[in-house]
């Protein structure tokens, strides 16, 4: 079910929005529209999660979102603001950002993750995740410093109107769930590719 948030306030997730810390997100997805209406600046959004810079160390595994981003002036594509410890592993994000008119600056705003400054990027590991081919920088803090830990395929950007490219990353995705049981012990679910999605979707 498609949900569109529309929320007056700050720290807005299409799945979660504020996080305390030491929480595991498996095979979960959103697909809504994100809007942030405020006139505060700090308005942390993301198309997935909200904002975890209250204590970090959470865990995204197989989950995705694909609703767009409005009026935030503090967006990542997945995540607004992630914090020290936060890991990412077979994520992606297709959530394309229009920002606030107002309050927007390029150094808020990234295609993957934000955050508020590089200190909090510490530990922060992104591992085989992907986000929409955008001009937007894949990960970004407001001081420009960007230090995080970057294993396997990486972080990368694809273009989801080309079905090659999107083949191959449902590949990636499907290879990395295989060895995610044995070191988590939640069952990782498989992806395949769907015609009426803007990516793939996790095999229900």
């Amino acid at each position: 079910e498609c949900v569109n948030i529309y929320c007056y306030a700050y720290d807005v997730g299409g799945f979660v929005g504020s996080m305390d810390g030491h929480n595991d997100y498996f095979n979960c997805y959103s697909t809504g529209a994100v809007s942030a209406h405020t006139a505060m600046y700090l308005s942390d959004a993301g198309g997935f999660a909200g904002d975890s810079s209250c204590c970090g160390h959470n865990t995204f595994v197989n989950c995705y979102s694909t609703g767009g981003i409005v009026n935030s002036a503090e967006a990542g594509g997945f995540m607004g603001v992630a914090s020290q410890a936060d890991r990412f592993m077979n994520c992606y994000t297709a959530s394309e950002i229009t920002p606030h008119p107002a309050y927007y600056y390029e150094y808020w705003t990234a295609s993957f993750i934000g955050c508020r400054n590089s200190y909090m990027l510490h530990n922060v590991s992104v591992d085989n995740c992907f986000v929409i081919d955008s001009k937007l920088p894949l990960i970004n803090s407001y001081d420009g410093v960007v230090n995080v830990e970057r294993e396997g395929l990486e972080l990368l950007e694809v273009d989801f109107e080309d079905s090659i490219a999107v083949k191959a990353m449902v590949n990636s995705l499907n290879e990395y769930c295989g060895t995610m049981y044995d070191k988590y012990g939640y069952e990782v679910k498989a992806w395949e590719r769907s015609d009426d999605a803007i990516g793939p979707v996790i095999v229900e």
